[in-house]
């Protein structure tokens, strides 16, 4: 994909495939701990750094965005900040002649994530932001979508309290106001907010005892969705280059995507050398750069599997610099990836699927039309 095809990408398709991209790095970073540790553990590992960047989060808001609520109103506004950010439909419930106040959720962007992550969202990060308030309050989640419910319900109650619904008629409240955002200015806010929440899911991962089992899971994810993003590049690009080129151009699509800023130093015909000098995870824990890694080995490996791509230097790890290497593989490479009995990209990434499929993580219709997209007519 070179510049001028590129250029046929608008701004917001850029902005909507970084932020889904980041949301499915997100939800397989949060199942790969679950299926390592278990639902409570895996939230007891996130617990501190959700709640650290919700209480985080509610300073922000209250400096530069002007939200300055002191009562249980406080929750329902900085919600609907987050709700107007991420284009999620949330109506807000009272009860006539009382303070009760509930938030009916009916559609967002995270729908298909593990029950875990609305917990993660809706409860650990919404309490740290109303603590930033200082206020006696928090959210309590009544049902959700992730497990079935027609729509969320998040109620506003006092802290540890046992709140009782009061009898009475259930009427609409008018919306909270919300700053007056564009809408490129949202986004932004958005693909950063999801952003922090793969940098943190990264970080409770490493945090459990046995992180290289969940890591290695994640990579395999990861290394799939990059031959998914890799085979739609595929099929969008109006014109074919070269193996090297053409690789190196989905590469440079990719890091555009997460803002990721750089120049190729060395090109011959068997390799091509990137450096990044700005990158908006430099400060993550080098478990961020792995896993991006394994994602930019599958496009390369779905574009032109007789290259591969790696490392030789990351921000994460103290280098000035990142570089990645695009470069033909060796006859060593290839004889010990035969003698290992190394399974091809596409089958490994179909028996990924297959797993993923047995956990009952995806229905028998999405297997086949991933299949279908991975194998080819």
């Amino acid at each position: 994909m070179d510049e001028a095809a590129e250029g046929a990408v608008s701004k917001q398709e850029m902005t909507d495939l970084s932020f889904q991209l980041l949301v499915e790095f997100s939800f397989s970073a949060l199942r790969s701990l679950i299926d390592a540790a278990g639902s409570e553990r895996a939230i007891a590992l996130n617990r501190p750094y959700w709640h650290h960047a919700g209480n985080a989060a509610g300073i922000i808001l209250k400096q530069s965005m002007g939200l300055k609520a002191q009562n249980q109103n406080a929750a329902g506004e900085m919600y609907a900040f987050v709700a107007h950010v991420m284009r999620a439909e949330a109506e807000y419930i009272g009860i006539e002649g009382t303070d009760w106040q509930e938030i009916h959720v009916h559609s967002c962007p995270f729908e298909t994530a593990p029950p875990e992550f609305c917990v993660l969202l809706d409860k650990i990060v919404a309490d740290g932001m109303i603590e930033s308030f200082e206020i006696d309050h928090e959210v309590m989640i009544d049902q959700m979508r992730t497990q079935g419910a027609p729509y969320c319900i998040l109620r506003i109650i006092p802290k540890g309290s046992e709140q009782e619904r009061p009898a009475g008629e259930e009427v609409s409240l008018p919306p909270y106001p919300v700053p007056p955002l564009s809408r490129e200015e949202a986004d932004s806010w958005a693909v950063q907010y999801i952003a922090e929440h793969w940098v943190m899911l990264t970080r409770a991962m490493m945090d459990f005892e046995r992180s290289e089992v969940v890591l290695m899971s994640q990579l395999m994810s990861m290394r799939e969705k990059g031959m998914s993003l890799g085979l739609r590049l595929l099929r969008s690009s109006p014109q074919r280059a070269e193996g090297l080129r053409e690789v190196t151009s989905f590469l440079e699509f990719s890091n555009r995507l997460f803002h990721q800023e750089g120049t190729i130093v060395f090109e011959d015909l068997d390799k091509l050398e990137r450096e990044i000098t700005s990158c908006p995870f430099q400060n993550a824990p080098p478990a961020i750069c792995a896993q991006y890694e394994a994602f930019l080995s599958g496009i390369c490996e779905a574009v032109e599997p007789e290259l591969r791509v790696s490392y030789e230097k990351m921000m994460t790890k103290g280098d000035r610099t990142c570089r990645w290497v695009v470069q033909r593989k060796s006859r060593s490479d290839r004889t010990s990836m035969v003698e290992a009995g190394t399974t091809p990209p596409v089958d490994e990434a179909i028996r990924a699927l297959a797993m993923r499929l047995a956990k009952g993580e995806i229905s028998e219709e999405e297997f086949e039309r991933k299949r279908r997209l991975l194998k080819g007519p």
